[in-house]
């Protein structure tokens, strides 16, 4: 399983054109996105965005843009304050934000729109649901990767056997790892109820899967 953070930049689209037009933004979207399908086969879409810029006068070249673009309908500034204005907008018209939503893969994180493009951080199951979503996107316009993670397992994220990770415990609750050493290998074993050389080995396996993660995450080394 993957997260990935894909974008669009969709000609015509509000979105795109705002986020080229004005490089210093960067809009978030906040709270519910309604989307309604029209007869027509748009998408008829109500959203709030939180954007911030670079300064007060893009921020007010923004909203004139805005509001004279032929896709939105109606907008409405929630709250303007400097440098910030949150916005309710309604808008008509073909959308990457419905592509995202029908290619069976799950948002993990809000729409960011920057930089020319909307971009969507998604959960996708398997490749053939992310190549769905390239595929609808492209259809829109020019769809780019951004980002690919792996979903770690944060209850187990080292992937420690169960008596690897009970050997860790015993060991940390015994005093093994203070300085002066408290305990050794044949106490620490009779209290997990095992033979000395088990209890090493499940030990040594641990911290060799533990301590280079540790070392990479926290020293880079």
């Amino acid at each position: 399983m993957k997260e990935v953070t894909v974008g669009v930049y969709h000609q015509g689209c509000w979105g795109s054109g705002s986020a080229e037009k004005f490089p210093g933004s960067i809009a978030t979207i906040r709270g519910p996105l309604i989307i309604n399908r029209t007869p027509e086969g748009l998408a008829e879409i109500n959203n709030t965005f939180d954007v911030k810029f670079s300064d007060n006068k893009e921020r007010d070249d923004y909203l004139r843009y805005i509001r004279g673009h032929p896709l939105i309908r109606n907008i409405y500034a929630l709250h303007k304050t400097n440098a910030r204005a949150i916005l309710s907008f309604k808008w008509k018209g073909t959308s990457s934000y419905a592509s995202v939503m029908e290619s069976e893969i799950s948002y993990t994180g809000p729409i960011v729109q920057e930089n020319g493009f909307e971009k969507h951080t998604v959960l996708a199951k398997n490749p053939n649901a992310l190549k769905k979503l390239l595929g609808g996107l492209d259809i829109i316009g020019e769809a780019k990767v951004f980002k690919v993670s792996k979903i770690q397992n944060t209850e187990n994220p080292h992937s420690l056997t169960e008596k690897q990770a009970k050997a860790l415990r015993v060991a940390r609750a015994m005093g093994y790892y203070s300085w002066p050493r408290k305990v050794g290998l044949e106490e620490m074993a009779r209290a997990s109820d095992c033979s000395r050389r088990a209890f090493q080995e499940n030990l040594r396996k641990a911290e060799a899967k533990v301590i280079p993660n540790m070392l990479n995450k926290d020293f880079g080394i």
